[in-house]
């Protein structure tokens, strides 16, 4: 019996087909060219403990910038703010005396060395447990300062991208205007309210301008208003 030969060349022809999507992309990839940018082996590096700068000590909120990728961490251990670059890269953190010890609120670089902030109460130092942070649409920092359970704190803290305080509000964190007596929630819940107003912690409560417990988490954000929203546990 003679083989059918007639089907020969049609299985050659199949098998040319089925080869040709490999065939062009090793073609495309002989001559794609030899300078093209390859992806970086990774975006961000570890985040190693400690309180020097581009350390951290359980890191908590984060918020970005849009405008321009810079990224803020609330560094909760260390009672400060940790500014990055898109990649993750130290550019500089603020807190109470982080730069020389010094007690008032100091901005730390690289090239000036960093260290851990004390907790408390005052004008734009952190307490215990900073967590979320937000953004707004002129970059300005605001940061959730809970404090200890037994040590409540429960006020927000505002800052300017540069790291200067701007302002806070919370229950009676106008230490001035709750000291004279007779003002208005208005006039305790926001510091300063005039020039030269002491700042304070704020108190739990649920009146107007009053913030209830918080929970552990991040429970702030910034619409495109600019209005602050945050989500306490009892109000």
């Amino acid at each position: 019996m003679r083989a059918n030969l007639s089907w020969e060349p049609q299985r050659r022809r199949v098998a040319l087909l089925s080869l040709l999507p490999a065939l062009l992309i090793m073609a495309w990839l002989s001559f794609a060219p030899s300078n093209a940018s390859a992806a970086p082996a990774e975006l961000w590096t570890e985040c190693l403990p400690g309180s020097g700068a581009g350390q951290c000590s359980n890191p908590r909120g984060i918020a970005a910038n849009p405008e321009n990728g810079r990224l803020y961490v609330a560094d909760q251990g260390n009672g400060r703010v940790l500014e990055l670059d898109a990649l993750g890269n130290f550019i500089k953190a603020w807190g109470w005396g982080v730069d020389t010890g010094a007690a008032a609120l100091e901005v730390c670089t690289p090239g000036s060395g960093c260290q851990a902030a004390p907790f408390g109460s005052n004008t734009g130092q952190l307490s215990a447990l900073p967590m979320g942070v937000a953004v707004d649409s002129a970059g300005n920092v605001y940061v959730e300062d809970r404090g200890l359970l037994g040590n409540p704190s429960v006020r927000v803290q505002k800052y300017g991208s540069d790291g200067s305080f701007i302002l806070m509000f919370g229950g009676g964190v106008n230490k001035t205007k709750v000291q004279e007596g007779g003002k208005v929630d208005s006039e305790e819940n926001l510091c300063p309210f005039d020039p030269g107003d002491e700042c304070q912690a704020g108190t739990i409560g649920n009146g107007q301008g009053q913030f209830g417990s918080w929970e552990i988490g991040s429970h702030i954000a910034i619409d495109s208003k600019g209005t602050a929203t945050d989500a306490d546990d009892d109000v």
